[in-house]
């Protein structure tokens, strides 16, 4: 799995670090970024991952 964006490759660490739900505002705050790119970032990262056999449990 290659991946070009930092910020995707930090979002997948904080996934696996994080034992609770986290939020798009949270993670917004934690990369320096809006929430917008962060759901975008998600949606590239679940790509990936759909790739593997993995995915992102989300809640709206």
């Amino acid at each position: 799995m290659k991946v070009q964006n930092r910020r995707v490759i930090s979002l997948l660490k904080i996934f696996h670090e994080k034992t609770n739900l986290v939020t798009s505002h949270y993670l917004a705050q934690v990369l320096g970024v809006s929430t917008r790119t962060v759901r975008s970032d998600i949606k590239e990262l679940s790509n990936l991952l759909k790739k593997c056999g993995a995915c992102i449990a989300a809640t709206t």
